[in-house]
């Protein structure tokens, strides 16, 4: 009687433990392992079953544990930024692109820095929000542009031998992207990732909300990235122009050209409000806990930002997309 009330006694006490353990570790990977302890103990006491069969049951247990979903998250969000990557480097670089044909036509030396410098943007962000495996995420986000440019090389290898073109178009530029991208990715996911710390709030992409991006790359990123090159470059332009007569201009020179400095303080303003704007709006968009009324008002401020850039972008371009 005495054996069999202390065994009594330790069943209840296993499945005391048992309960706990599913409770307090649910959301633990350890649960596999007291589980498996607590089978070793019964095995122990009672003899109910084979320790090989708690092993089995143990590893079956393990599919249906948190750390097998959580490696599953992880690779949705491996694709994920990849593809937002890839994304980003197209809208960012066809904006500068406009930018460029406007001040320097289709220069192919200029066009490739600046796809050098929206894929070292494009995989820095990759580098922010992956704390695993970034640089490899990062080299995988090039590709896409590295097939385009073999593909580039192939056709005028082949069907454009016949006809004459620049060895520095044809063979140079196009060899030279496809070695740099990848090192690029490379070291600016790297880059990206010693901010890593910066940029961890959930759900997120530079702590701005994941679905906050399904308007933003459509109907302000480009936009945006276009009209302060444009109005950048307009400044720096005017101000290296070469309308005084000398390196410094005396006063008879600024009362000369007082419309042309009155105009390049104008431009400064206007592009240190536009700026001031971007930021505005990225400390709006991750800013969190506003009360309804002044969710109203910021999102009023938000399209008030974007119709600006808008304007602005048909106003410089004559384009609406």
């Amino acid at each position: 009687m005495a054996k069999s009330e202390s065994t009594r006694t330790a069943k209840k006490e296993l499945r005391s433990n048992y309960k706990n353990d599913f409770i307090l570790n649910a959301c633990s990977p350890k649960l596999l392992v007291r589980f498996g302890g607590r089978l070793r103990q019964l095995y122990r006491l009672h003899s109910l079953c084979n320790f090989r069969y708690a092993e089995t049951l143990g590893e079956i247990l393990l599919f249906f544990t948190p750390k097998t979903m959580n490696e599953k998250i992880k690779t949705k969000n491996y694709i994920l930024i990849i593809i937002f990557a890839i994304i980003f480097n197209f809208v960012v670089n066809n904006g500068i692109r406009i930018v460029i044909q406007e001040f320097m036509g289709l220069d192919p030396f200029v066009r490739m820095l600046s796809a050098f410098l929206t894929m070292a943007i494009s995989t820095f962000i990759i580098g922010t929000f992956l704390k695993n495996k970034a640089k490899f995420s990062g080299v995988v986000a090039t590709l896409p542009s590295v097939f385009f440019w073999i593909a580039i090389l192939i056709f005028h290898t082949t069907i454009m031998s016949k006809f004459e073109f620049e060895f520095i178009y044809t063979m140079l530029l196009p060899f030279i992207s496809i070695i740099f991208l990848p090192v690029i990715g490379y070291f600016s996911s790297g880059f990206g990732q010693q901010f890593y710390d910066h940029f961890q709030k959930s759900k997120s992409i530079l702590n701005i909300k994941w679905y906050h991006w399904l308007w933003i790359i459509p109907f302000y990123l480009k936009k945006m990235v276009a009209v302060l090159l444009f109005c950048v470059t307009l400044l720096v332009t005017a101000i290296f122009s070469d309308e005084w007569t000398g390196i410094r201009p005396s006063i008879s020179d600024l009362a000369t050209h007082w419309r042309h400095h009155l105009a390049k303080i104008a431009l400064f303003f206007i592009v240190f409000g536009l700026f001031y704007s971007v930021v505005h709006l990225y400390s709006l968009l991750t800013e969190e806990n506003a009360t309804i009324k002044c969710k109203w008002k910021k999102w009023i401020i938000i399209f008030g930002y974007v119709l600006l850039f808008s304007i602005l972008y048909i106003f410089l371009f004559g384009q609406y997309l």
